[in-house]
């Protein structure tokens, strides 16, 4: 499949979730697709962490109060720090906080061409 038919195929599912354990073998090749993905700057700063013990499950439920991750068998953290070899390029760009605590954004803070 090309990356076109990819994207034209593609789709949310909304309905219910199996109440089955996620296999390990499934999360650590997702985890896997992203750490080869590519990096701004080639910083590679991105983190990933598999969440599928019962309990660390419900303590992420309360942070992120989500219905999703309530019911979720397993999650997939994406940890992600801006790297000292990248603050040039985006010196004019600053984090803030999106209001979720698992979350933020980007403001502009004027242009970011250099």
């Amino acid at each position: 499949m090309n990356l076109f038919d990819a994207v034209e195929k593609r789709h949310s599912y909304r309905g219910g979730f199996r109440d089955v354990p996620v296999p390990r073998e499934d999360l650590r090749k997702l985890v896997q697709a992203g750490l080869q993905a590519p990096s701004g700057c080639n910083a590679q700063t991105t983190s990933f962490v598999i969440v599928d013990d019962p309990a660390v499950l419900a303590k992420l439920a309360d942070i992120m109060d989500r219905p999703v991750v309530r019911a979720a068998k397993a999650v997939i953290v994406c940890v992600s720090v801006l790297s000292e070899s990248c603050v040039p390029r985006v010196a004019r760009w600053r984090y803030a906080p999106s209001g979720n605590p698992s979350a933020g954004r980007l403001l502009k803070g004027g242009s970011n061409r250099d």
